[in-house]
This record gives C-alpha cells, structure tokens and sequence, in this order.
C-alpha cells in the first residue's frame, strides 16, 4: 500500500497538477459545475420519465391523466439538456476571459454567435414550420 501512495505522489501527483492548472482546462471545468446542477435536474426528469420498472408507467398514468405527466419531463428536459450546449459554449468562452482579463460577456456572445454560425443553427421559416 505504502508503495502505491509513494507512486502516486511521486508520479501521479505533478502530472495531474498540471493539467488541472491549465486554463482552458480549468474554463471547461468551471463551466459545467455551473451547469451540474441542471444536468441533475434533466437527468433525473428522463429517469422518471422512463423509469424501466415493470407496472412504473401504468401506475403513472393511471394517478395522472393518461400520459400528460411526460410533458412535465419532457420540458425540463427541454430546459436543461437541450439548452446545455449553447449554455456551454458560452461559460466556457466567458470564464477563459476572465482567466485571460478580458471583457467576459463580450467574449461569450462572440463564442454564442461562433457556435451558432458553424453549427447551423435550425428553426422555423418564414411560414412557422420546422
């Protein structure tokens, strides 16, 4: 045992130092701690939502109105994870500003608008279609 914490210390130790010191590193990191609790939260919604224990859904849409409890789920999930990239594209470029001096906000509408001109942003037309 002593010798495992030996290499650990001796080894492990400065390398993970390091790398957690790195600042961009450290951007990303900082960025989904602030998102970790909504991460919590949509996952536990697509959890209740499919729950796979026998006789779950039955019991559910049996208390509640057939199946209408899933769009409570559904727009939590809504809420977090399908906003969490442009969430994260923007935290991310916002906490390496302020590990860098610069202007946070501004840098993290820039990432926004960087974000959403490479990945081809979809939405309605003109006519209110997908």
């Amino acid at each position: 045992m002593n010798t495992f914490v030996r290499f650990m210390e001796e080894k492990f130790v400065p390398v993970a130092s390091k790398i957690g010191s790195q600042r961009h590193l450290g951007a990303i990191r900082d960025a989904f701690m602030v998102t970790m609790s909504l991460l919590i939260l949509g996952g536990l919604a697509t959890m209740i939502n499919n729950l796979p224990i026998p006789g779950f859904q039955e019991l559910m849409n049996s208390i509640f109105a057939s199946e209408s409890w899933k769009g409570v789920g559904d727009s939590i999930w809504e809420g977090t994870f399908a906003v969490l990239s442009v969430m994260i594209a923007y935290l991310v470029a916002s906490n390496l500003a302020k590990d860098y001096g610069k202007d946070p906000v501004a840098t993290g509408i820039v990432s926004l608008a960087s974000f959403f001109t490479i990945g081809g942003a979809t939405g309605m037309d003109t006519n209110g279609c997908e």
